[in-house]
């Protein structure tokens, strides 16, 4: 199993999120999508409820507003609900993602954030 490089697949934004921000996330793969996908622990469950912790706390920073995938591909539109000074939401986001696609044998492609709303 190979292990995605988060450098070469997350880029930041070149916009700045704030809280009530609505993103459009736009990821393509490679490998068994469709197999993941069947699982009742697919991506629209991960995108409901990820979460990420610091001390003492859980930081649910999306809210999922709409979802469609394809075989190769998933398009989430996400609102900003918390934002972080120190903390790129995004990235953690990516990373855990990626982590999980690794251990499934998919690879992320293209990971791409489009500012639709703020």
């Amino acid at each position: 199993m190979d292990w995605q490089n988060i450098d070469e697949i997350y880029t930041k934004p070149p916009f700045s999120l704030v809280k009530g921000n609505i993103i459009n996330l736009t990821v393509k793969v490679e490998g068994d999508f469709e197999q993941f996908e069947s699982s009742p622990l697919g991506m629209r469950a991960i995108l409901t409820h990820w979460i990420y912790q610091i001390p003492g706390k859980d930081i649910k920073p999306f809210k999922l507003q709409g979802y469609s995938k394809t075989d190769k591909s998933f398009s989430a539109e996400l609102k900003i609900c918390r934002k972080s000074k120190e903390v790129d939401e995004l990235r953690l986001f990516c990373e855990d993602i990626a982590f999980v696609f690794d251990n499934e044998d998919i690879c992320i492609t293209s990971w791409e954030v489009k500012l639709l709303e703020g």
